[in-house]
């Protein structure tokens, strides 16, 4: 096993980033992003060149601002300086039809929009359609921030089971019970039973009836981001601003995983989204980034300062950003490794 997802150089950290008019939630989400080690070495190496054909798409526009910031970080601090999110700013409304300029908007949802505008440049280049291609699966955003879900369904009469599979980019955790992570990860897993209104037509004894459902692993991604889920829906909705909490070194069990594996899977910790205010759509976001010095960061826009780890551990988490240990992908040859499927390559150069 390949311990490739870690940083294969040290450097400081990188320039924080200006607030053009409520842009915090955009500021934040794209610091997160551009302390992944696999999309900060690979951007800055320049094997992610290939899908900025179009040099006016969000991939492009992520890939130079985190090519930016490496090199920031590699200088002195004394001349570090401040940067701004332009592009995404001014291409907001292409991102997100739903989104406006000048206004707060949900950090999370915002992540959301950004990853499937990524995989839709990343489909563009290979020459693909939609996300329902053969290889759609195979891009770099899903190798990156990619794992799979598998849903299991036993009808309680004739004990047929159902399973069905979907990808995921992030992980969302009920936290309205949950002291810590680790809990709210095996709530997510723990079996229910679905009956009266959510009665399941089976599909082999077709019996309408109870039925026991669960959900499980099937595939963990290389960058696990987990969003705990502290606001609910509607306007009358409060947000759960209690303690979470949580560790830099995150352990998936075994008894997570649709397979029961044998090795549980590890991660580590390096970036943290944080909100302050009442609802998703209000108040500030800052992110706390872990750099490739091992040093924690709090990035507040522009204000950018060193900060322990008891700092970040105290946070009320909204976006949690954890780098698989170990992962069965060379990072330095990722690019060709994927040459074969298509979705790396641009065939129109």
């Amino acid at each position: 096993i390949n311990e490739t997802l870690q940083w294969k150089s040290t450097s400081g950290i990188g320039p924080g980033i200006m607030n053009t008019g409520n842009s915090c939630f955009i500021n934040s989400t794209i610091q997160c992003l551009a302390y992944a080690p696999p999309m900060a070495q690979l951007a800055f190496k320049g094997e992610l060149d290939a899908l900025c054909a179009d040099n006016d798409s969000s991939f492009a526009a992520l890939v130079h601002m985190i090519k930016r910031i490496v090199r920031i970080s590699r200088r002195s601090s004394h001349s570090r300086k401040c940067i701004t999110a332009k592009w995404f700013v001014k291409n907001l409304r292409r991102i997100s039809k739903t989104m406006r300029v000048g206004y707060q908007h949900d950090a999370h949802e915002f992540l959301r929009y950004l990853t499937d505008s990524l995989q839709l440049d990343c489909l563009r280049a290979a020459g693909l359609e939609n996300d329902a291609d053969v290889g759609a699966k195979s891009t770099f955003v899903h190798g990156v921030f990619g794992g799979s879900l598998e849903s299991q369904v036993q009808c309680q009469h004739c004990k047929a089971v159902s399973k069905t599979r979907d990808p995921f980019l992030d992980l969302s955790l009920d936290i309205s019970t949950a002291q810590t992570v680790d809990d709210a990860l095996k709530h997510f897993a723990a079996k229910e039973i679905l009956d009266v209104d959510n009665q399941w037509l089976c599909t082999k004894c077709h019996k309408k009836g109870n039925c026991e459902k669960s959900m499980r692993i099937r595939n963990a991604p290389n960058t696990l981001v987990i969003h705990l889920k502290r606001f609910g829906f509607g306007r009358s909705s409060r947000k759960l601003s209690s303690h979470t909490k949580f560790s830099t070194e995150l352990r998936l069990d075994k008894t997570l995983f649709a397979d029961q594996q044998s090795d549980d899977i590890r991660y580590s910790l390096y970036g943290v989204l944080v909100h302050s205010g009442i609802t998703a759509n209000s108040g500030h976001y800052v992110a706390y980034v872990k750099a490739s010095n091992g040093l924690w960061y709090e990035m507040d826009d522009v204000v950018v300062r060193q900060v322990g780890s008891p700092v970040v551990l105290s946070q009320n988490a909204y976006l949690l950003f954890y780098c698989r240990n170990s992962a069965e992908m060379n990072l330095s040859s990722f690019a060709q490794a994927f040459a074969s499927t298509g979705p790396l390559t641009n065939k129109k150069s």
